[in-house]
């Protein structure tokens, strides 16, 4: 089998439908589809049936279905990864479907049916009945020669595309049940119901939340959100979990009605939880949503849930209107869609899709950590779900890290940034380095050409000693964006050139800064763009390059000299000014356009 795609992993404890899904899944996917089954505490009567594209996990005790997920991924290589439950089937192609559509900060859940599991068939008069508890004897005849037959499709009539949080982080269907507590059960629907909604109508659009039983992401996507939180506890509180850190990170999730899955509902007496809820388990893990949710002490996001539920507002039971000053865009639909509704004599918001972006970070380690801490911050403020790769000497927590067993030099630092680009995925790349402070509109340039390197002229150098700022037109690598792989050739030449012949000055820090007649890389050009607000390049005792604060320090006289006490937007830097704005970073007390 060559190397998967997709990871599917089904964790189970007690589940008498584990081989069914896993046939099912085997049936319905491509052969660059793996199943990681995770037998969590047991081992069925029957055995599980060998598969080569299928991998068994045996726990001796139970784990708990958010360890067992995590389990299951971990032994996972693959670029993308699903959890689905034990009794669920799948659509045909739904791998492909999943795969192809899915963006990187994208949790993606199919469209949900309730699963048709079986049937109590009659031997004698051959009457069916709907799946239930177990069935002596017959209710038409009276024959006691009742058998069970698998049906394993979906119910066509009970389908599924959007759900809700409650005020109290529960979620919730936009049915009776789910709404009979806030009022007119009807009155609610036809206010609140997404379906409803106008950016609803498309195959591929924006939801709320969704049910833990089937879902999908990017492997390392996974990862960056932490995984599941297994503080939780073994169960609950799954799809409040996979909506928020979807959501609150940055991302989005969405529900892709081009694919399915349908799910064995738990609503009658012989189809139990299996996984046993011990006393005060369940309580256990709402309060641990909500104190993660409700007191943000979720440390990777750039959102609150206020601004979740303002988002997806009117909702029953939450306040008209949340706290907080918010700029949000409505839900979306994620592809164009022929019967787009007309709202105020305008079209309803349609995402066209866009060059996909992502940052690179590299460091040496041994800046300051108080000056690292509050860059890596600003960045994660900033990078609103894009891919983040970092490379550095030593291993920190932030975005994919790779590290490179290496010394502090120029050469390795080529090798940084030539990892972080082959280790990135997208259209274009940002260059981040440990010592800038970026301004969310840094991210936002978007280059016009894909054989051009463009770097942003908007920056200030501040000493971090005395706060004292100046600005001239530059064009620094920190502040580079160019396309992925115009980026990647080049370094991978700066690397060979540096390892074969050593550094020189000729060849320069900068792309596009030198012609190969002059002892450049490459012949590419380079742009430049000025954001509206500065970023500022930290100067500080360990800089790589040597420090340049007063003309004589140039062999050309700078263009656009200034010299200041304060940088425009981020304020006074020197009388200690400088230290004060690290810690409203940290603080999350600067507001941004």
């Amino acid at each position: 089998m060559t190397k998967p795609m997709l990871t599917v992993v089904i964790p189970g404890l007690n589940e008498e439908w584990m081989q069914n899904t896993i046939d099912n899944v085997i049936e319905n996917s491509g052969i660059n589809t793996e199943i990681v089954c995770v037998l969590d505490g047991y081992w069925p009567p029957a055995g599980i049936t060998s598969h080569e594209r299928l991998r068994v996990i045996h726990n001796e005790k139970p784990l708990g279905q958010r360890q067992a997920t995590n389990q299951g991924v971990r032994l996972s290589e693959s670029k993308f990864i699903m959890k689905i439950d034990a009794h669920v089937a799948v659509s045909k192609g739904f791998d492909e479907e999943l795969m192809r559509s899915c963006k990187y900060d994208w949790t993606m859940v199919p469209r949900m049916y309730t699963l048709d599991a079986f049937h109590w068939l009659c031997n004698d008069c051959k009457m069916e009945y709907q799946q239930g508890p177990v069935m002596v004897t017959c209710e038409t005849c009276g024959s006691k020669q009742m058998t069970r037959k698998v049906i394993w499709d979906k119910k066509d009539h009970k389908k599924t595309d959007y759900m809700w949080i409650n005020d109290e982080l529960r979620m919730k269907y936009f049915d009776r049940p789910g709404l009979a507590e806030y009022g007119d059960t009807r009155e609610l629907k036809k206010r609140c119901s997404h379906k409803n909604a106008p950016w609803s109508k498309g195959n591929i659009t924006d939801v709320m939340t969704c049910i833990g039983a089937g879902w999908f992401m990017h492997r390392d996507r996974y990862w960056e959100l932490g995984g599941m939180d297994e503080k939780h506890g073994s169960w609950g509180q799954m799809a409040v979990e996979l909506s928020m850190k979807a959501w609150l990170s940055g991302g989005r999730m969405v529900v892709n009605k081009n694919c399915w899955f349908a799910h064995l509902a738990r609503t009658q007496k012989g189809f139990g939880f299996p996984y046993p809820h011990a006393k005060g388990a369940i309580t256990k893990a709402r309060e641990r949503s909500r104190d993660m949710w409700l007191n943000g002490k979720w440390d990777k996001a750039i959102h609150t849930y206020d601004w979740l539920i303002k988002k997806f507002s009117p909702l029953p039971g939450w306040p008209k209107e949340q706290s907080g000053n918010f700029k949000i865009e409505p839900p979306m639909i994620h592809e164009p869609y022929k019967d787009v509704p007309v709202i105020n004599n305008k079209p309803s918001a349609i995402h066209i899709p866009e060059v996909t972006k992502s940052i690179i970070y590299y460091t040496d380690n041994i800046l300051e950590e108080r000056i690292a801490t509050v860059v890596r911050n600003q960045i994660g403020k900033c990078r609103k779900g894009m891919h983040l790769v970092s490379a550095s000497l030593l291993p920190i927590s932030f975005g994919e890290n790779v590290v490179l067993d290496e010394k502090r030099s120029r050469l390795t630092m080529f090798k940084q940034i030539l990892t972080a680009l082959e280790e990135s995925r997208s259209d274009i790349v940002f260059f981040t380095e440990h010592d800038v402070l970026y301004h969310p509109s840094h991210f936002e340039f978007n280059p016009p050409k894909d054989d051009t390197y463009y770097y942003n002229r908007s920056v200030w150098i501040v000493d971090s000693k005395n706060g004292h700022c100046i600005y001239y037109l530059g064009g620094k690598t920190s502040q580079l964006c160019a396309n992925r792989d115009l980026l990647i050739e080049h370094y991978k030449k700066k690397v060979e050139v540096v390892e074969a012949s050593g550094w020189n000055a000729r060849i320069g820090y900068e792309p596009g800064n030198r012609r190969v007649k002059r002892g450049g890389i490459d012949d590419f050009g380079r742009e430049y763009f000025f954001t509206k607000y500065p970023n500022i390049d930290i100067r500080h005792d360990s800089n790589l390059t040597p420090k340049r604060n007063k003309k004589k320090h140039f062999r050309r006289e700078p263009q656009e000299w200034q010299e200041s006490d304060s940088v425009p937007f981020w304020g006074k830097m020197t009388g200690g000014g400088f230290d004060n704005l690290l810690d409203r970073i940290l603080k999350d007390e600067i507001k941004y356009d």
